[in-house]
């Protein structure tokens, strides 16, 4: 039963989307994490000012559906207060700036949530 459980858990974390990207057209800059809005929202400091961003490829729970806070806990302790490489892929529909975040060391948040499940 504990197995089955952590299945549903697991599944429900994070649901990966997959998107087709022109990985050509990316930019890449340091910013710093100074808040982390949900599990797939973060909002970054550089050069002197603060852009939300969504992270690209991911669809997290909401804060209000079942997995959401869970989610957004594994991408603070990531990277909350920490400086990190985004690399960009233009806007999704709401004007958010999509975004890879890479943690030194090379590792991608995103990819690393997934992982976890």
């Amino acid at each position: 039963m504990y197995a089955r459980a952590a299945k549903w858990v697991g599944a429900g974390l994070v649901t990966c989307l997959v998107a087709a990207v022109d990985v050509a057209g990316a930019s890449e800059f340091q910013a710093r994490v100074f808040r982390v809005v949900d599990g797939d929202t973060v909002e970054l400091r550089h050069d002197r000012r603060s852009e939300r961003a969504r992270l690209r490829g991911l669809d997290c729970p909401e804060l209000k559906q079942p997995y959401g806070p869970q989610a957004k806990r594994a991408v603070a302790s990531m990277v909350t207060g920490t400086t990190v490489l985004v690399r960009t892929y233009g806007r999704d529909k709401s004007g958010l700036l999509l975004v890879d975040v890479v943690l030194q060391g090379g590792r991608s948040v995103g990819r690393s949530l997934l992982q976890e499940g």
